[in-house]
């Protein structure tokens, strides 16, 4: 066990005292990326003194806190979170809620901070809405990650996501390349939730360079809930009958925006999604969605874990904490999905 934690600690020290990990946009975290300070030691010659300085890991606890606790994207970053816990000799628990409620969402960071863990990790649902809370356990003396949507306003320690703006540049490509080059897009985002918006923004600004014959004929702002997502994008198309695809900014959205091309008889319409939830699998394999930009949700739950780790057991010492590190994405497509179906089945049911 010690010597794996050696190498990963030594792989940690090395990523962090270069770039954080990977190179970030500062608008992706709302500040640039610090630099870690010079070393009078190998990175494996001070994991390993880091790692001996660690005794009795098996007594300290950290959370991991969400909403949708039942998704199979929440199920995904904490099989992560949790296989680093055990990889550290630490425990892990997930503290999640399934209502659909800003504040019980908000509660459940709440709840966490009332057990004196020793480190939480939070997948935020609105960015200004988790700045008190989350300030509130870093002035407690609770280190706190983001995994996911940043709070780049609270005191939070490091955002382990991806680099959305760059997701949202790549789901352009794609698109563009479907539409040959010419068409008109209805866009579905989320007001308030800046992954969203960065999204928006990398796929915008990208087919204004490369594709400017496609234009992004109107954004509109949906809620988590597929009905929202499906009379909207209905009322959408409706409006404007000319749109030739939807993007789509957020996980599920793929699947409202679906039922509103159905509800219209717009089967022709392209969709183009995020994430790997069951549902938005499924029309993947259907034809109805395109292709879906996952997520490393697994690497967001093991990073989270290994930063407060590191960051409670002060193993950096004086050198800075990055404040992003990246969890990667990947591609979901017809070659592929059937592979992402039976890995997605197999989470849901070992939850269950």
């Amino acid at each position: 066990m010690k010597k794996i934690v050696s190498v990963v600690m030594a792989a940690v020290m090395v990523c962090m005292s270069t770039a954080g990990c990977s190179g970030q946009k500062p608008a992706e975290t709302g500040s640039s990326q610090t630099a870690a300070g010079s070393e009078s030691a190998s990175p494996e010659g001070m994991a390993g003194a880091a790692l001996g300085s660690v005794e009795h890991p098996e007594e300290q606890t950290y959370l991991w806190c969400s909403y949708e606790s039942t998704d199979d994207f929440m199920l995904m970053v904490y099989e992560g979170f949790e296989d680093c816990g055990k990889m550290l000799g630490v425990k892990t628990a997930h503290v999640g809620s399934s209502q659909n409620d800003l504040t019980e969402y908000i509660n459940t960071v709440e709840r966490a901070i009332s057990m004196e863990p020793d480190g939480i990790a939070v997948h935020v649902f609105n960015a200004d809405a988790y700045v008190d809370v989350i300030n509130k356990a870093m002035d407690g003396g609770i280190p706190v990650i983001t995994t996911g949507p940043d709070s780049p306003a609270s005191k939070r320690i490091c955002n382990v996501g991806v680099e959305n703006y760059e997701a949202g540049a790549f789901g352009a490509e794609r698109l563009g390349e479907a539409l040959n080059g010419t068409g008109k897009v209805l866009v579905l985002t989320r007001a308030g939730q800046n992954n969203s918006e960065l999204r928006v923004q990398g796929f915008k600004e990208t087919l204004a360079e490369k594709y400017p014959d496609i234009e992004v004929i109107s954004e509109v702002s949906v809620t988590a809930e597929i009905a929202d997502q499906a009379s909207k994008t209905a009322a959408a198309l409706t409006a404007n009958p000319d749109v030739d695809a939807v993007f789509c900014s957020l996980g599920i959205q793929a699947v409202g925006a679906s039922q509103g091309c159905d509800q219209v008889g717009r089967s022709d319409i392209v969709v183009f999604g995020f994430d790997r939830n069951p549902a938005q699998l499924e029309l993947v394999k259907q034809g109805k969605v395109m292709g879906s930009i996952a997520q490393g949700c697994y690497n967001m739950g093991w990073w989270a874990c290994l930063g407060l780790y590191i960051e409670h057991n002060n193993l950096l010492g004086d050198r800075n904490f990055p404040t992003f590190i990246s969890a990667g994405v990947s591609y979901i497509d017809q070659s592929n999905v059937d592979k992402e179906i039976e890995e997605s089945n197999a989470r849901i049911a070992g939850a269950k």
